[in-house]
């Protein structure tokens, strides 16, 4: 060997250690803000999104987000808008069961649901009759504060209505379930979303460091677009939190979402913060879809639980 060649060598090897170490130190960090960017937005998880979205504004109100003007704030949805949607609330009770995940102890501040497809060849909603009508819904389990009183739930929700533009819209329902009082409710409109084979949405529920709630949905096909609502913690969802279930299903009121065959979709639900997880059947909701569930898997890294299942016909 040359002096030129061992003096080659040597830098190759020096290289390709500290490239080494370098990659070791880094694998550990990138999984950390991993973990925060999926707690802090949708936009920045494992889910392959195109593009970062910058975290959503935390004062209550309505906010619409775009690549070019970045979150802006939108007027909420009316008084006379949300009366309408009363007749298509998400339902409380049903025994179809949604897939999602639990934490094994304490309690979450973040849930999602994400909706991909792979195969679509059509969806019509079963109390409308109207095709692409449908929601996508992220609920938590059911309490009562101080072990007394009156139960409530939350659903996190995006109604997408295909001929009536009222009721499309990404909402909060806080809901009373002993007196079935849908009323603490408040929501932004949103654009007909568009089923597709390529279509991705995702809807996520958040309590927020400063108490509030916050849904946000973002629709990821294409140019990522999300629309954010935050609303006040009227029922002490913070402290009751234990558990996400969710996926595509029927637009409300104990619809169905009922897909021409062949479809096939995969529903991630994501909880945090958890370092274990059990998969659940979820009775929060009686709205369905006429999809086989496959076998569910799960997983959790980083602060975060992971279930992931495929759905078909």
């Amino acid at each position: 060997m040359t002096f030129e060649n061992y003096k080659t060598n040597t830098k190759v090897t020096k290289t390709v250690m500290f490239a080494t170490l370098i990659m070791t130190l880094m694998v550990p960090l990138s999984g950390i803000n991993m973990a925060n960017a999926v707690i802090e937005n949708v936009s920045s998880n494992t889910l392959g999104l195109p593009e970062v979205v910058p975290d959503a504004p935390t004062t209550l109100g309505c906010y619409h987000y775009t690549k070019v003007a970045g979150w802006v704030t939108v007027a909420c949805s009316s008084k006379a808008e949300m009366e309408e949607l009363q007749q298509y609330r998400p339902t409380i009770g049903g025994s179809s069961g949604v897939r999602g995940e639990q934490v094994s102890s304490g309690v979450i501040n973040y849930g999602l649901t994400d909706v991909k497809f792979s195969t679509y060849s059509g969806e019509s909603d079963s109390l409308t009759g109207t095709t692409n009508t449908w929601s996508i819904q992220t609920n938590t389990d059911t309490w009562r504060n101080g072990g007394v009183g009156d139960f409530y739930t939350v659903q996190f929700v995006e109604q997408n209505h295909s001929t009536n533009s009222n009721i499309r819209k990404t909402c909060i329902w806080q809901i009373d379930v002993t007196t079935q009082n849908y009323s603490n409710t408040t929501c932004i409109n949103v654009p007909l979303q568009t089923l597709s084979s390529t279509y991705e949405g995702s809807v996520e529920g958040k309590v927020l460091a400063n108490g509030s709630l916050q849904a946000q949905f973002c629709n990821i096909a294409g140019t990522t677009q999300c629309w954010v609502v935050v609303a006040t913690d009227a029922n002490q969802l913070g402290t009751h939190w234990t558990q996400s279930s969710g996926t595509i299903l029927g637009l409300g009121a104990a619809s169905s979402a009922n897909f021409v065959s062949h479809a096939t979709e995969v529903t991630k639900v994501k909880i945090s913060p958890a370092t274990s997880g059990n998969i659940i059947l979820s009775t929060t909701t009686q709205e369905t879809n006429n999809l086989t569930y496959g076998t569910p898997s799960s997983s959790c890294a980083f602060g975060i639980c992971t279930m992931t299942v495929t759905s078909s016909n």
